[in-house]
């Protein structure tokens, strides 16, 4: 064995960069766990889902008065969350610098308030760490000299899943901001840095401040830079916890890309229930909370369609067969390696827009200042898709100012998304069969048997039995996610590769052969990248 001590361990904690910076030593508190009840009056949220739509509860801890290495900011974290998710309706059971025995009382107690109609939350905020593969949160006077004793020391973050499941409920959110490097990992028998990878059970989500091997900022602000960013967003109206976890994605990388760091959260999900912190209608003040009888407010109609907005098609719901399947989509061309293996993927409803983004659309942006110009070639502008846009220029600029113009919450689809909507439901090569035909697409030459020798006006072609046009050929189109492996096991709206190099395209494009608009193709390239076949269709919740 190798003898670590406790002060050992927290000294080399505080060397990993994101484990927070040491503060003066201070003495060492343990914590009480307060309950605080729902603000009143607070906002009833505007679910649209059964299992969205119980009772709030939520568990805050803050740990940070570690005896060596003490952080900055879990208890200011502890204390916000805890007053945002009050204000969002949340019963929330607080408690800063916790030690084992009272990390596990508060956790016990928190189950016992879940039942089979509740929405649970528990957050974390201070150390973390993987050993043996599972993650443990570390209690203030943790007494750690051994590998094998940090079970026994310190607080298996299984156990709140346990309890969670226990209530039978159908969503649940685990939080994790926490170091996730192992501070072990210089003297353990292990390695293996960052918290390991947990699977959420289903109607469950799991979020990390940031991706696995990597290290979670302390902040330099009163809240760690995780926390601070998704505090902007929970509050929020009319965005649902997928686009609220993209937008804090989006502001911790952009913020700690400009501090010569690169974080990026992470999460694991398996949820069936759409839910909105902030509620998915309209925000609206009502009864409080807690009481029962209390009616759901009727969400305001959405507003009208403004000139630049893209037409919506609803898409419902299903499940389907993602990536390269033998004897389905091994046409015009063997399927590649990156698009095995084939698997089962389940997709909530969304909407996604009719056509590509079309030049009239990305110009309204640019007159407005918010988006850079995006040259035609010489091909025109008007109904053809608009091209040579990145997927920065996409994400950081035209999806944002269009968000603030309409009051929406346009976003690019997944990966999953687009594939299940192009393929709508039927089992070939593409949505009309497994041959690319005549006049089905725009793609190179006369490999597609139409006239077109450059992007074509948005519409051309049939739509697919979902209302779509161009999901194939015409322009390549931006998705949300990095490209990553495919997963084998069965999956649930999927959101690709925490992290990576270069971010996919689909569809195929007016300059390329058949194979490349096959449903399962998958393009890449980096985020900066603009060129001439690359454009983008939007998706919205």
């Amino acid at each position: 064995m190798v003898k670590l001590s406790i002060t050992a361990f927290f000294l080399l904690a505080a060397l990993l960069v994101g484990c927070g910076e040491k503060q003066p030593a201070q003495q060492e508190q343990r914590g009480e766990l307060k309950v605080l009840p729902s603000s009143t009056p607070s906002p009833v949220p505007a679910a649209v889902d059964a299992e969205a739509d119980g009772k709030r509860v939520a568990l805050v801890i803050g740990n940070q008065a570690y005896a060596d290495s003490p952080l900055r900011n879990p208890v200011n974290d502890a204390d916000k969350m805890a007053e945002a998710l009050r204000g969002l309706g949340f019963e929330v059971m607080k408690a800063t610098n916790l030690d084992q025995k009272g990390i596990k009382a508060a956790i016990r107690r928190f189950g016992e308030r879940l039942d089979s109609n509740s929405v649970g939350l528990f957050y974390f905020s201070g150390h973390g760490t993987q050993v043996g593969g599972k993650n443990y949160l570390i209690p203030i006077g943790a007494e750690i000299q051994y590998e094998d004793e940090v079970a026994d020391a310190a607080v298996d973050a299984d156990l709140v899943l346990a309890k969670m499941e226990s209530a039978r409920n159908g969503l649940n959110i685990l939080i994790l901001d926490a170091c996730r490097n192992n501070p072990f990992s210089r003297s353990f028998r292990s390695s293996t840095k960052g918290l390991a990878r947990m699977d959420a059970p289903t109607g469950t989500v799991i979020i990390y401040a940031t991706s696995p091997g990597d290290v979670a900022a302390d902040g330099t602000g009163d809240n760690g830079l995780f926390t601070s960013h998704l505090l902007q967003h929970i509050k929020t109206p009319g965005i649902d916890i997928g686009e609220t976890l993209r937008l804090t994605r989006l502001g911790v990388l952009q913020q700690s890309e400009r501090e010569g760091k690169k974080q990026v959260p992470w999460e694991s999900s398996s949820l069936l229930a759409r839910f909105c912190f902030a509620g998915c209608g309209q925000p609206a003040q009502a009864s409080p909370v807690s009481l029962p009888t209390a009616a759901k407010p009727v969400a305001a109609a959405p507003p009208a369609r403004l000139p630049f907005e893209p037409e919506m098609v609803a898409i419902p719901s299903g499940k389907f067969t993602m990536g390269c399947k033998a004897g389905r989509d091994d046409v015009d061309g063997d399927c590649n390696s990156g698009e095995k293996p084939a698997h089962e993927v389940s997709i909530s409803a969304f909407q996604l827009a009719k056509t590509e983004v079309m030049f009239d659309q990305w110009d309204a942006c640019e007159k407005a200042d918010a988006c850079p110009h995006a040259d035609d070639e010489g091909w025109g502008r008007g109904d053809l898709p608009v091209i040579n846009v990145s997927w920065d220029d996409v994400t950081l600029q035209y999806i944002p100012w269009l968000n603030q113009e309409t009051g929406k919450n346009y976003r690019l689809p997944t990966e999953a998304e687009w594939e299940y909507a192009a393929r709508a439901g039927t089992a070939s090569a593409y949505p009309w069969g497994n041959g690319i035909g005549k006049d089905n697409a725009n793609c190179y030459e006369d490999s597609c048997g139409e006239t077109f020798d450059s992007p074509s006006p948005v519409g051309s072609f049939a739509a697919n039995s979902f209302g779509l046009y161009d999901m194939h050929g015409n322009v390549w189109e931006w998705v949300q996610d990095w490209k990553g492996a495919y997963a084998a096991e069965p999956q649930a709206d999927p959101t690709g590769a925490s992290s990576g190099a270069n971010r996919v395209l689909r569809g195929g494009s007016w300059y390329n052969a058949a194979g490349f608009l096959r449903s399962a193709y998958r393009h890449i390239s980096t985020p900066d990248n603009s060129t001439f076949n690359v454009g983008l269709r939007l998706a919205h919740d």
